[in-house]
């Protein structure tokens, strides 16, 4: 078996178990939890059935308390344990409703308590509140409430034994439950991790067992030791492994033996090349090496014995090339002197031809500048033009404005001129009637003095008008008074405004004449600004074209000095060529070919 079904099978084993255990552990739980339920069921039937009971007791209890004293206060008790009775009954029969004798004993007790109050309790207080605590208490030695009293107790009391007997037999149930539960879990438990030790000691000890076996086969074979072998038997992936160690120990053997016979064929063939190597480095050229040994071999002699033959006709080609090359670069040499010292000449004019230009660019620059300022001074005074312009034109707006609300202000003076006229002629026609009304007042005092004593309230009335009359006369006086201080101010202020009319009209003729002066001026203006920005173009233009030539001049410096640092290159590379071509010479006539 392999190793991955050992180990899918290590762990497989043990999760089974766990599976299953926590199978029936679950159904186990399951059961307890459903106990336990039903146990705190029962406890809250009996808690209800003893709430049931209280509400009775309340009942009657309050009962009895108003039969004794009277006191309406124990009807509230009363009252208050029959609506909890009420309430208590049918929840107490739904909790019960799986449990059909309980729910019999239920309707028994909820009966009982009705028929306690229809022909104990009801007739008891109708007693006691209509006809006295004698009548109550004739009806109550009858002993019909006490019997029913009983009855519903004895119910309660049977009702109450039964889920007694539930709870215990459920809490009995519930703690076999609960241990078979922990039982379960423990014995699971065990059970897991007994079989995951020995799965697992017995899984290690194959495994390890397997794996020194080939561990120690390798440590001797690395010491040495190419016999041994690793002894395997099992059928997994280690066994697989320690097969192929042995076959991979058997081709090392093989590949060792075959390395010693090359080793020493390859001895004795180095001993010959040596001695070959050794003739060739003295110069003898002429020297050969017998092909013997190997294919390899045997091409590699053929190959030193060509190249011997190959350096040797090298040699004489290199010594007459040398010479060759010696009578070339002494001419060589003597050409690159004299360029050398013609570009040094030409290097020197172009110098100077650089610093003039450069004076000359810095002067462009500096016109152009200026020109580029005259141009800006001009835009800016043609700019200001035009905001004196904009400026007059709405001078002029603004006098044509003041002109027509000066004219509005003259019509809303003649205006009122005219009403004051007409308030004067109103002033007339009372000061008339004041006239008038002091005739008629001093004629009525006239005829209350003819009429005596009947006449003198009509004489106080005659006096009260003809003095109403002069104060009338009066008044009238000084509003016509005030109208002729108005009417003078009203001419006055025509006559202002007529001069008022005349200096807006010679202003706005002002305004339109400046405006048209400062139009003419900034015509001039723009064409004098765009003559200038016309010579900034020029001067700008100017100053692009000396940069190009002070760039010209100075990438022909730069030339002619990479020029004249490549010609003293050449001349120090035709005199090492030269000394070169000597050595080569020297070196070609130590060999002998």
């Amino acid at each position: 078996m392999k190793i991955r079904p050992k180990i899918l099978l290590a762990f497989g084993v043990p999760t089974l178990v766990t599976l299953i255990s926590s199978l029936i552990l679950f159904q186990a739980l399951t059961r307890s939890l459903h106990t336990s339920e039903r146990v705190q069921h029962t406890e809250q039937v009996i808690a209800e059935a003893n709430q049931l009971i209280r509400a009775a007791v309340d009942a009657e209890s309050g009962m009895r308390g108003f039969v004794i004293t009277g006191d309406d206060a124990f009807l509230t008790q009363f009252n208050g344990g029959n609506s909890t009775f009420d309430a208590v009954a049918p929840q107490l029969r739904t909790l019960v409703s799986d449990n059909p004798p309980q729910v019999a004993r239920v309707d028994q007790m909820t009966q009982l308590h009705q028929q306690w109050i229809d022909r104990a309790a009801a007739p008891f207080i109708t007693a006691r509140r209509e006809r006295g605590i004698g009548a109550a208490t004739r009806l109550v030695s009858e002993g019909t409430g006490k019997r029913l009293v009983e009855e519903l107790r004895a119910a309660a009391t049977a009702f109450i034994s039964t889920e007694q007997d539930l709870l215990r037999v459920r809490t009995i149930a519930n703690d076999t439950a609960s241990r078979s539960a922990r039982l379960l879990t423990l014995a699971g438990l065990g059970v897991v991790v007994l079989l995951g030790l020995t799965i697992g000691l017995v899984l290690a000890r194959r495994l390890s067992g397997s794996a020194q076996a080939v561990t120690a086969a390798a440590q001797a074979v690395a010491s040495g030791d190419t016999n041994r072998r690793a002894e395997v038997r099992s059928a997994d992936e280690i066994g697989d492994l320690a097969t192929a160690f042995n076959d991979m120990a058997d081709r090392m053997v093989a590949v060792a033996q075959a390395e010693r016979d090359s080793s020493e064929a390859l001895q004795a063939a180095v001993g010959e090349y040596s001695a070959f190597a050794a003739q060739v480095a003295g110069g003898d050229l002429t020297a050969e090496v017998s092909a013997n040994g190997s294919q390899q071999l045997r091409v590699l002699s053929e190959n030193l014995n060509g190249m011997a033959n190959g350096l040797a006709e090298l040699s004489g080609q290199v010594r007459d090339g040398a010479q060759q090359i010696g009578a070339g670069t002494s001419e060589i040499l003597a050409a690159v002197s004299q360029h050398t010292a013609t570009t040094s000449e030409q290097s020197a004019a172009i110098s100077e031809t650089t610093s003039t230009v450069q004076e000359v660019r810095a002067a462009a620059e500096q016109t152009a500048k200026k020109a580029k300022d005259v141009a800006e001074i001009a835009q800016t005074s043609a700019e200001v033009s035009d905001r004196g312009t904009d400026a007059v034109t709405a001078i002029a707006r603004a006098m044509e404005q003041i002109r027509e609300r000066v004219e509005a202000i003259a019509r809303d003076i003649l205006a009122l001129s005219q009403q004051s006229q007409q308030i004067g002629e109103i002033i007339t026609a009372v000061n008339d009637l004041a006239d008038q009304s002091n005739i008629l007042a001093l004629n009525a005092g006239i005829e209350a003095a003819k009429a005596g004593e009947h006449g003198k309230g009509f004489a106080v009335v005659a006096t009260e008008v003809r003095n109403l009359a002069e104060q009338s006369k009066q008044a009238t006086g000084q509003v016509r008074a005030i109208l002729g201080d108005i009417q003078q101010a009203t001419t006055g202020a025509v006559l202002a405004t007529e001069q008022g009319t005349k200096v807006v009209e010679e202003g706005q003729t002002l305004a339109v004449r400046a405006g048209e002066v400062i139009r003419s001026q900034a015509g001039t203006i723009r064409e004098a600004a765009h003559a200038a920005q016309q010579i900034a173009a020029s001067a700008h233009e100017q100053s692009v074209g000396m940069d190009q030539v002070a760039r010209a001049m100075k990438d022909l410096t730069e030339s002619t000095t990479q020029f004249v640092a490549g010609a003293r290159q050449s001349q120090l590379a035709a005199e090492d060529l030269n000394r070169l071509a000597k050595q080569l010479t020297s070196v070609t006539e130590r060999y002998r070919v």
